[in-house]
């Protein structure tokens, strides 16, 4: 269901690096010779994401810039749980599970990552300013004003705030400045369980029983509305120095 926003999602972070690749051209830290580039996910859940990306970004390195063994991409994920670390640890040989709180300190070293990428998960701006290496951008994924439409109103879910655009962008303010606006707005047929599952999932969880959801969706698989934007931003120190 989901697959339109990990295939967006590596595009947005293959042109992060792209990027970055740019703005430190005459800048290399001989520290990272011989690496490939580390993208952090921050409450990377079960590991979709991010090894959807990784490959993305191996694909790209491997075929588009003609490369002979290059260096692998490394991915980076944190969870606050122990076992949805352990999932998130197997989901690629790539990755690197930790289990971390992304409001507390995160255990990376400053100027460590080249992206970070968060889908529909808390954001630490000023953490993730200091892991990124300069040139690196922070990638953010969440719902548009119509996303899961019209399950969320059949099932009594939460609607996003219509300000949402605004007050992430000044959440980041101290940090960061934005860049590019992408956006995946398409339907897709869903299951009745997986749609009740849906409805259950995120703060609108703490507010449904599932019997009544259940009760309220009945048991046909219905249309359901994927809207979903991703912004990108980068660290205004770039900014300054460029």
């Amino acid at each position: 269901m989901l697959d339109p926003v990990a295939d967006l999602l590596g595009v947005c972070v293959r042109e992060a690096l792209s990027r970055g690749e740019d703005t430190n051209s005459d800048n290399h830290d001989p520290t990272r010779a011989g690496t490939g580039p580390v993208v952090l996910e921050a409450g990377a859940g079960t590991g979709f994401y991010l090894a959807s990306v990784l490959h993305a970004i191996g694909t790209d390195r491997g075929t588009d810039r003609g490369t002979e063994d290059p260096a692998p991409p490394l991915g980076i994920g944190t969870e606050i749980s122990v076992a949805a670390a352990r999932r998130l640890a197997r989901a690629d040989t790539d990755i690197a599970a930790i289990v971390a709180d992304t409001w507390d300190q995160l255990p990376f070293a400053d100027d460590s990552v080249d992206v970070v990428q968060v889908v529909f998960a808390p954001r630490n701006a000023a953490e993730f300013a200091r892991v990124l290496a300069p040139g690196g951008s922070l990638v953010v994924a969440g719902p548009g004003p119509g996303h899961l439409e019209p399950l969320r109103t059949d099932a009594g879910m939460l609607t996003p705030d219509a300000d949402r655009p605004d007050r992430l962008e000044a959440a980041l303010a101290d940090h960061f400045i934005p860049g590019s606006v992408r956006v995946v707005d398409t339907i897709v047929r869903v299951p009745d369980q997986i749609a009740v599952d849906l409805a259950l999932m995120g703060p609108s969880g703490v507010h449904l029983e599932r019997a009544e959801v259940e009760k309220r969706l009945g048991d046909a698989d219905r249309d359901v509305r994927v809207h979903v934007e991703l912004r990108t931003f980068h660290s205004r120190d770039d900014a300054r120095d460029g």
